[in-house]
């Protein structure tokens, strides 16, 4: 009987740090607050690990509704993690919580290029232009819609922006090259890729667009 009484005693007391162990968890993540939640997701979503950034930035917002920030970079993570409708619902609470926010436009462009929505891409890119400071991925962006839209002169126009912008990133003028030729500039077009590999573009990349035009 001893021995018996021993074992609930020693049961007892596992049971009860368990339960207190428990508690002790839970306190510790009520806790953490909202700010806490947002940078290790922000730590994960820049580790490209979305799923947890996912979760950390939902964890963040259940704590403060209105955290622009947290849904905003929710979006993100949902958008290159390919859960683009969730992506949209995030931005567009982005939007109705703050009117003016650009960068939740911009975000939208990127995540209905994705889905292969040019239109609403392209509304999406120019509302965030219209209200941002100049920014050359937006340009650069835009471009590559129009170029969806078989706007090449368009799209020309947008990258000559973003070189404006940022003359030393060489993607920039691929990109040119590449619509330039398909608007039958093709001399100009030459030229624009031939820059680009002076300043560092992978030659396999525009391989086959030189071969075919740049004789």
């Amino acid at each position: 009987m001893k021995i018996l009484n021993c074992y609930y005693v020693q049961l007892h007391k596992i049971i009860l740090f368990s339960v207190l162990s428990l508690i002790f968890s839970a306190g510790k993540v009520s806790s953490q607050t909202a700010e806490e939640f947002f940078e290790m997701g922000f730590d994960s979503y820049f580790d490209r690990n979305f799923e947890d950034a996912i979760s950390y930035f939902s964890r963040a917002i259940q704590i403060k509704p209105d955290y622009t920030e947290a849904y905003l970079y929710r979006g993100e993570a949902r958008s290159d993690y390919g859960r683009y409708s969730d992506a949209l619902a995030d931005f567009d609470k982005v939007i109705k919580l703050d009117s003016v926010n650009f960068d939740a436009y911009f975000q939208k462009c990127i995540t209905e290029y994705r889905m292969g929505n040019y239109e609403e891409a392209l509304r999406d890119c120019d509302r965030s232009i219209l209200m941002r400071p100049p920014y050359d991925m937006a340009y650069y962006f835009r471009a590559k819609i129009k170029r969806e839209l078989q706007d090449y002169e368009g799209a020309i126009s947008d990258c000559n922006e973003a070189i404006g912008l940022m003359p030393a990133f060489f993607p920039y003028y691929s990109e040119r090259g590449i619509y330039k030729i398909l608007a039958g500039k093709k001399e100009e077009g030459c030229k624009d890729l031939k820059k680009a590999l002076e300043m560092g573009e992978d030659p396999n990349s525009i391989k086959q667009i030189m071969d075919a035009h740049c004789k």
